[in-house]
């Protein structure tokens, strides 16, 4: 019997239902339902779906097996052939209540609500005691908006049993629906005097006092009910949970391992303790409690899947394979390992392969919506926009997919400048999520590109309320005090996200910038000099804080600190360009190109193997600066040579042979190769589109142009390249919006002249 979920009443039913039914090819019918239920334990549905097809195939009147179809379906997510199947089982069996109970439960979830109260009136007419009629029924005036009523319901069944946990409960949801903390607040307290174990009810108080960021509330109950059952491992889970959303790690790791103690033979404990480790980036600890966890139950497959998805997360690819191997090996119809298979397809950016795999996947599980939303993912990372946006689409709002289906086609109409479909479509979120962090965060983004700062205040104001702690409201509230040219606030937001621990070197770029707007340039120096102490083992942060720091220098014309600085940028990490351009920028303003160019040329003669790279690099930017283009090409070949993988090369090379239309199927193996060493450097990216601009790719110059832009927004040339890009693409309102903005932005930038004669083309 498929046991899982259903109660002991029901079981009872199916089992007489059974009974009742036909002796002719009882043997295979039951063998049937005896395979849907081993399929239902091992959360196989697809199987237990067949298994229970075939079983009502043979007998058209085996009640319990439409019964059970109708649950299998549902965990499916096909709610009306749910409903059909327990139409069935109550047409061959209208006298049992319990099924009665499920399908009015169903109806009600379909919105059919009369038809839901008809079948509980008739249940209560038989038996006003029927507690899941009652229960029920207070959930039809709670969706009938009848609060009130849905409320003393609720009541009567707590005076009449001090004991219905699920009464307390309900009844807390409704008040604090309504905003009535401390009534909500009274009645769990309430249920926990009657009953202090009971999980769901100190589940219920702790969401309570967290979402209204009572943590202190939360901890001491936590603590209390810990004193009074110290052995209760969902306690202690519960109190790491907490000190995890409050940042204090080494308590958060402390209460998950004593659950472990606590239960040593219980592989969710280790489980909920490697996800911890992994969410700090401790992945040693993390995989040593996966592993433990397999140890306990070598034969589980869901724990075998959390190791496979743990090595795919940290891109070890081959392991990740072995593991998913494993599991198919014991079952090959196992749909979520042969999603992560898929997964693994999208990882190794193998997309063609992934889109076909997809594909036959959904046509053998239409109803699984993640396959959709994974087949999207792969034409979007395959730069085909239009078919991701078809394969998102598809997903309706009851799915799990569906919010982040809604983001990513929020993002790619942001990078086709469609704003409008993008605010649908976070709109379209918060209708479902009011609370959306990225929903909001999206919305006050798209305002601020529009210069409606107000609208975007509200919105990155209400990131700040809904997450306190977190410093990505702060930041963006910055941004918007900058283009608002209101220095003071916007430095007080720059600080605040880096006090509450943001890590994105670009807040620190922006408080730098600002600071020297502000033409308070000694202070941003002294910062750069801190956190250049700070960040000792952050190689990119401290490259890109000493070109920083160069730029600040030359701001007060102190060149040869200025030089230094750039210099010790190239030291720290070589694979971030600006401090290259920032150099031969120098030695032209100053005339001193051709000696920089016999300084380098002897640096490579005096120097063998990749102390050749720094030198070779320089010398290809000088002779591209001084269009001397094929001496350039041949001192970036050279430094391939030496490093095939030294992406500034790759990417400078590869726009080389853009700029003069030549070996173009070289310079897209090369902007792509740049991109995988340097996935989130714009410039690298403007490099990838300008290539697929002239190779005639419009659609993916427009996506990697605008994924550009995302990171550089002041940069007149990217969106020259993104009106380039709509212009021959054949959409002149886009291209005149972006060459508009590059001319807004510079009047003077290399292309200049070609944005005004297109923009005079388009008038």
């Amino acid at each position: 019997m498929i046991k899982t979920s259903y109660t002991r009443s029901i079981l009872i039913l199916f089992v007489t239902i059974i009974f009742l039914t036909s002796c002719s090819d009882k043997d295979q019918k039951m063998a049937y339902y005896d395979k849907a239920k081993n399929c239902y334990d091992n959360n196989d549905y697809l199987c237990a779906k067949n298994a229970l097809e075939k079983a009502v195939e043979i007998d058209p009147d085996f009640a319990g097996a439409y019964a059970n179809l109708g649950e299998v379906y549902l965990k499916l997510g096909k709610v009306s052939e749910s409903l059909n199947a327990y139409v069935k089982a109550t047409e061959i069996a209208p006298d049992q209540p319990e099924v009665q109970m499920k399908l009015a439960t169903l109806y009600m979830l379909n919105r059919e609500t009369l038809k839901a109260k008809k079948i509980l009136e008739k249940v209560l007419n038989n038996n006003p005691e029927n507690l899941t009629a009652n229960y029920l029924l207070a959930k039809f005036y709670e969706m009938e908006k009848d609060f009130g009523r849905s409320a003393q319901l609720y009541k009567a069944i707590i005076n009449k049993d001090h004991n219905q946990i699920c009464a307390y409960l309900n009844l807390s949801a409704l008040l604090i629906k309504k905003g009535n903390f401390k009534e909500a607040e009274a009645y769990l307290k309430s249920a926990l005097k009657y009953n202090l174990s009971s999980l769901h009810t100190i589940i219920a108080l702790y969401n309570l006092y967290t979402n209204q960021q009572k943590f202190n509330y939360a901890e001491n109950l936590l603590q209390d009910l810990i004193l009074a059952n110290p052995d209760k491992r969902e306690l202690h889970l519960l109190l790491g949970n907490l000190y995890f959303n409050m940042t204090k790690w080494e308590q958060s790791e402390a209460e998950y391992l004593r659950a472990v103690k606590l239960s040593p033979e219980n592989p969710e404990s280790y489980i909920i303790a490697a996800n911890f480790y992994n969410s700090i980036n401790r992945p040693e600890q993390a995989l040593a409690m996966y592993q433990k966890a397999l140890t306990i139950q070598p034969d589980n497959l869901g724990i075998m899947l959390h190791i496979a998805r743990f090595y795919l997360v940290n891109r070890n690819i081959e392991n990740s394979e072995k593991y998913t191997a494993k599991i198919l090996q014991k079952n090959p119809n196992y749909l979520p390992a042969r999603i992560i298979k898929g997964e693994t397809l999208i990882a190794k950016d193998e997309w063609d392969n992934a889109i076909l795999y997809f594909s036959d996947l959904i046509q053998k599980n239409p109803d699984i919506s993640k396959l959709y939303y994974l087949k999207g993912i792969s034409h979007l990372k395959k730069n085909e926009s239009d078919p991701a946006k078809i394969e998102f689409g598809k997903i309706p709002p009851c799915c799990p997919e569906y919010i982040n289906a809604k983001l990513m086609l929020a993002g790619i109409f942001i990078s086709e400048n469609s704003f409008l479909q993008a605010k649908e479509s976070a709109e379209a979120i918060l209708k479902l999520a009011p609370d959306n962090y990225q929903a909001i965060k999206l919305l006050g983004n798209i305002y601020m590109h529009e210069n409606q700062f107000d609208k975007a205040k509200n919105y990155f104001s209400s990131l700040i309320e809904l997450s306190p702690q977190n410093p990505d409201g702060f930041f963006l509230l910055g941004l918007l005090n900058k283009r608002q040219q209101n220095h003071e606030e916007a430095v007080a937001n720059f600080e605040a996200a880096l006090a509450k621990g943001h890590s994105d070197i670009n807040v620190f770029v922006n408080l730098v910038s600002t600071l020297l707007e502000n033409n308070m340039v000694d202070d941003a120096i002294a910062r750069c000099d801190d956190n250049l102490q700070k960040m000792k083992n952050q190689p990119h942060s401290q490259a890109v804080i000493y070109d920083l720091k160069g730029k600040l220098y030359l701001a007060q014309n102190r060149v040869p600190l200025a030089e230094k600085s750039f210099k010790s940028a190239l030291i720290s990490n070589s694979n971030y360009l600006p401090p290259y351009y920032s150099l031969a920028k120098i030695y032209f303003a100053e005339g001193r190109e051709d000696k920089a160019i016999r300084q380098y040329e002897n640096a490579i003669g005096n120097n063998t193997g990749s102390l050749q790279e720094l030198p070779n690099m320089m010398l290809g930017i000088i002779f591209s600066m001084k269009k001397q283009l094929n001496l350039a090409e041949l001192h970036y070949r050279k430094v391939l040579e030496i490093n095939p993988d030294f992406a500034p090369a790759a990417n400078n090379l590869a726009y080389l042979l853009a700029e003069q239309d030549k070996k173009l199927d070289e310079a897209l193996r090369l902007a792509q190769a740049a991109k995988k060493v340097l996935p989130d450097d714009p410039r690298v990216m403007d490099t990838v589109g300008w290539v697929y601009l002239k190779l005639g790719f419009y659609e993916q110059a427009v996506h990697a142009f605008s994924d550009s832009i995302r990171h550089l927004p002041d940069n007149a040339t990217l969106h020259y390249h993104l009106g380039m890009a709509y212009y021959k693409k054949g959409q002149t309102r886009q291209a005149k919006t972006a060459l508009e903005q590059a001319l807004k932005l510079n009047n003077d930038f290399t292309g200049a002249d070609q944005a005004k004669k297109i923009l005079a083309d388009i008038l």
